[in-house]
């Protein structure tokens, strides 16, 4: 089922509620099995992920697991700045996980 922790985007911490609820209504919220391949162009496509349960490994092109996100994690947020992308590295779940995705 889907969780009802409030796991909050990293960058909106010290915003008023209201602005993090109106940015929330904006993500789509996945429940994703583990080893699932359904993240692994988000970077390139210009989304923000946001882990809300679960654990989810970022992984470098060669396969070499860089580091571990678990819940209020995110990855790639840099892209809603129009910062560009983290090129070279995508996710995979290690555990199934619930996720929000963030598209600019």
């Amino acid at each position: 089922g889907i969780s009802t922790s409030k796991v909050m985007w990293p960058f909106l911490r010290k915003s008023e509620a209201r602005f993090a609820f109106l940015v929330d209504l904006n993500a789509e919220y996945l429940c994703i099995d583990e080893g699932s391949l359904e993240l692994r162009e988000d970077p390139k496509c210009n989304a923000a992920i946001l882990v809300v349960n679960g654990e989810v490994a970022v992984v470098n092109d060669d396969g070499e697991e860089l580091e571990v996100l678990t819940a209020g994690d995110s990855f790639n947020e840099q892209v809603l700045l129009s910062a560009g992308v983290r090129s070279g590295e995508h996710l995979v779940p290690k555990t199934d996980c619930e996720v929000k995705r963030l598209s600019r």
